[in-house]
């Protein structure tokens, strides 16, 4: 892990005198073109629909492909309330998000303390049930979660709200500037639950995907282990890119055999996303890009092929949210 750049990062993007993060300003930015955003809260926030999960890879059959509702109780539509902190530690390539919201820089931001941006929230007479900590990286700042959550309970919106919070996987600074206590706070918060994202199956691919070649593909596993031993409700996406040619049967199976290793039950609430065209991505895609399109299809006929010899018909078809990791 490079602390140096994550550091850097988070001193840009955290006023801690204040206890106020840089939120992104998405007003007339790429990602404000995609037709799943729809943009509030005076342009620092966004809805995101959710109406058939298609950003979920499968065979185009009904076992393959399962809704994911992290806690929130079964719809047709699920909508999210997102914020995204205005920093990240990688450079992901298919990333949604423009890079210059990703740079700390607070000309395409503005800092606010939770409180504010709760009560930016509950002015919106159709609010959804989830606020998203999403990013960029919002674990930068493991503060935004915590006093998230103590706003929450502030305005006794505590069991009424679910807080989903996107991880990368890429730091593991929480342990460092927040105490026992503030994590057991947060690992037991109710309707809390965090999406980690593997970016990718092995070195190269992680490599590929983020632009990283300080950064270890080993970290992803490390952190999730911690955070799954602090007691925190956790779910898995993998990214499946990579370049032409990378991908093996032997390199997938041993991608599962280290999920296991963390839990057996891990690769069956992992859930490998469909990296698609949206526009910031599009802006910066080249051939190699392209090509791992392609590359991410048969990495999943290969995970799908290796699932079904390690689990049964019904626990394949059980939903993410009955797989326990405990």
């Amino acid at each position: 892990m490079d602390t140096k750049v994550v550091n850097k990062i988070r001193d840009k993007v955290l006023n801690l005198n204040e206890k106020k993060v840089l939120i992104a300003n998405l007003e007339n930015t790429l990602e404000s073109k995609d037709n799943y955003t729809k943009i509030n809260c005076n342009g620092f926030g966004r809805i995101r629909v959710f109406k058939n999960f298609s950003v979920h890879m499968s065979l185009n059959d009904k076992k393959t492909r399962k809704p994911l509702y992290r806690g929130h109780p079964i719809v047709d539509e699920l909508r999210t309330q997102v914020f995204q902190l205005a920093g990240c530690n990688w450079r992901c390539w298919y990333c949604f998000v423009d890079y210059k919201l990703l740079s700390g820089n607070p000309k395409y931001g503005q800092f606010f303390s939770t409180d504010e941006l709760i009560t930016l929230y509950s002015k919106d007479s159709s609010r959804p049930q989830v606020i998203d900590l999403s990013g960029g990286n919002p674990d930068i700042v493991p503060e935004w979660c915590l006093w998230t959550m103590q706003s929450i309970e502030k305005y006794n919106l505590k069991e009424k709200v679910h807080i989903w919070l996107d991880d990368n996987l890429g730091t593991e600074i929480m342990w460092d500037v927040l105490t026992k206590e503030e994590i057991k706070y947060m690992a037991s918060f109710p309707n809390h639950t965090r999406a980690c994202c593997f970016k990718g199956y092995d070195q190269n691919s992680f490599e590929f995907n983020t632009g990283e070649r300080k950064n270890s593909f080993d970290i992803q596993f490390d952190v999730f282990r911690r955070l799954l031993k602090e007691g925190f409700n956790l779910y898995a996406y993998v990214t499946l890119t990579a370049p032409e040619g990378n991908c093996t049967k032997e390199k997938i199976r041993t991608f599962i055999d280290r999920l296991q290793e963390i839990h057996p039950n891990l690769p069956l609430r992992t859930i490998p996303l469909e990296i698609k065209p949206y526009t910031a991505m599009v802006s910066r895609m080249n051939s190699t890009h392209e090509k791992s399109l392609d590359e991410q299809t048969k990495a999943y006929r290969y995970w799908w092929e290796e699932l079904t010899k390690r689990y049964s018909t019904s626990e394949l078809e059980k939903p993410y949210d009955e797989i326990l990791l405990k």
